[in-house]
C-alpha cells in the first residue's frame, strides 16, 4: 500500500504546492488503479502502461472504477481511488490523472517502462550508479519520467533492512531540479536524509526557482 503511494505521488507533478487537494485527488485514483491492476492482471502486464491503457480507454476505464468500489484489498486502495473519481470534483481528479500519465503513450518511455533491467534496492545495499538521461527538449513532456524515479529512489534510501536503516552512502545529483517539481518527501526530511546515507545536491538555474518550489 505505501509503495503503491510513492509511486502514485512520483507520477503526479506538483508545480504548486497550494493546488495539493486537486494532485492528491489525482494521485488518489493513480493508487487505485495500480492496486487494480496489481491485483487483477498477469504478471507481466502489472506495469504503468497497463494503468494507461484502462484510463485510455472509456468503456474500460468507466468499467474498472465501477469494480474498484468492491475491492477492498490493498488497503482499499482501489475503494478510495475509485471514491475520489466519483466525488463532486472527480471530473477534475480523472483529468489530472490523465494529464499526469500522458507521457506513457511515448514508445520509447513504454520500452524503458514495459519491464525492469535492475534493482533500485541496489542503490543502497549495493555497488551502483543509475543514470537517467533525458534530452532537454523533451524536459517539458517528460519531467515526470525523472520525478517518479527520484521519488522512487528516495523512498528506496529510507527502507530498512534486517533492523539496519544505514547502507551505502548515496549521491543523489539532481540537474533541472526545477522540472521535478514539489516533493513532499525532500521538503519533510531532506534534513534526515543523511541519516539514512542520502546527500542530495539539486542544481537550479536561479534561487528563485527553489522559493517558487519550497517557499523560503
Amino acid at each position: 500500500m505505501e509503495d503503491i503511494g510513492v509511486i502514485a505521488d512520483g507520477l503526479v507533478m506538483r508545480p504548486d504546492p497550494q493546488a495539493a487537494h486537486w494532485d492528491d485527488g489525482a494521485a488518489a485514483l493513480l493508487s487505485g488503479l495500480i492496486a487494480w491492476v496489481l491485483l487483477h492482471y498477469p504478471e507481466d502486464e502489472q506495469n504503468l502502461l497497463t494503468v494507461r491503457k484502462i484510463q485510455r480507454e472509456d468503456d474500460l476505464f468507466a468499467e474498472t472504477i465501477e469494480a474498484m468500489r468492491n475491492e477492498s484489498r490493498c488497503g482499499g486502495l482501489c475503494q478510495t481511488g475509485a471514491s475520489a473519481a466519483y466525488a463532486k470534483e472527480g471530473g477534475y481528479f480523472v483529468s489530472n490523472a490523465e494529464k499526469n500519465t500522458r507521457w506513457l503513450d511515448s514508445r520509447a518511455m513504454q520500452q524503458a517502462l514495459a519491464q525492469s533491467s535492475f534493482d533500485m534496492d541496489t542503490l543502497k545495499w549495493g555497488n551502483a550508479s543509475l543514470f537517467l538521461v533525458l534530452p532537454s527538449k523533451y524536459l517539458k513532456q517528460h519531467g515526470r519520467f525523472l520525478r517518479l524515479f527520484v521519488r522512487t529512489a528516495i523512498d528506496t534510501m529510507q527502507q530498512e533492512r534486517g533492523g539496519k536503516i544505514r547502507g551505502n552512502d548515496c549521491l543523489f545529483l539532481l540537474d533541472e531540479f526545477f522540472a521535478l517539481g514539489y516533493i513532499d518527501e525532500i521538503a519533510q526530511s531532506a534534513g534526515l536524509m543523511a541519516g539514512y546515507g542520502l546527500k542530495l545536491w539539486p542544481i537550479l538555474q536561479d534561487i528563485e526557482q527553489l522559493r517558487k518550489l519550497y517557499g523560503k
